[in-house]
């Protein structure tokens, strides 16, 4: 196989599919689709990668690793999924908020407004590392930076957005005149 004849791959795969399957259907539990999809994964990681096997150790545990690893990634995927579906779900589903002066916003609008007033470089990395769920390290290969830039500007975002926050806050109808009368009955 290692010579790229490919009736031993097939013939590896009969020798391993029934306890590569068995494997999987322990893991994930009875959804069979998830098992056939996983298998599937398992057996094209191996094909990618069968220039790594090291000769001098077991086959059936270097395929093991290789199952375990690509139904761990499905899990993470399959989480990342779940989440993903669920914030949409919930931006959408969210009501409408109705303003002091009667007009309507949604939550994901009034987001979306304060991301617009940041820079592009903190709008990048709030949304891909929490609206997209990347971690730091993903984020930071992704645009070529150090994660720790990745760290600042999060940091830097973050800050912000808070101060936009707390203006809108006290920004609205009457909260200022509330503020305002106090301070004059003071007077």
């Amino acid at each position: 196989m290692l010579n790229g004849d490919g009736r031993a791959f097939e013939q590896l795969y009969n020798l391993t599919i029934r306890n590569v399957y068995r494997t999987l259907y322990f893991l994930c539990g009875a959804d069979r689709g998830d098992v056939e999809d996983i298998v599937q994964n398992v057996y094209l990681e191996l094909y990618r990668c069968l220039s790594n096997y090291n000769k001098g150790s077991s086959f059936t545990a270097w395929l093991s690793g290789i199952t375990l690893r690509q139904q761990q990634a499905y899990k993470r995927q399959k989480w990342k999924e779940r989440r993903r579906r669920e914030r949409l779900c919930s931006v959408r589903d969210t009501d409408r908020i109705i303003a002091a002066d009667g007009t309507s916003h949604s939550p994901a609008e009034e987001i979306k407004g304060q991301l617009d007033l940041l820079s592009d470089k903190l709008r990048q990395v709030i949304v891909l590392h929490y609206l997209s769920d990347l971690t730091q390290q993903e984020v930071a290969d992704l645009l070529g930076i150090p994660v720790g830039t990745v760290k600042s500007r999060l940091n830097l975002a973050l800050r912000r957005l808070r101060e936009l926050g707390r203006r809108d806050h006290d920004a609205q109808p009457g909260r200022a005149d509330s503020v305002h009368t106090r301070q004059s009955s003071r007077h």
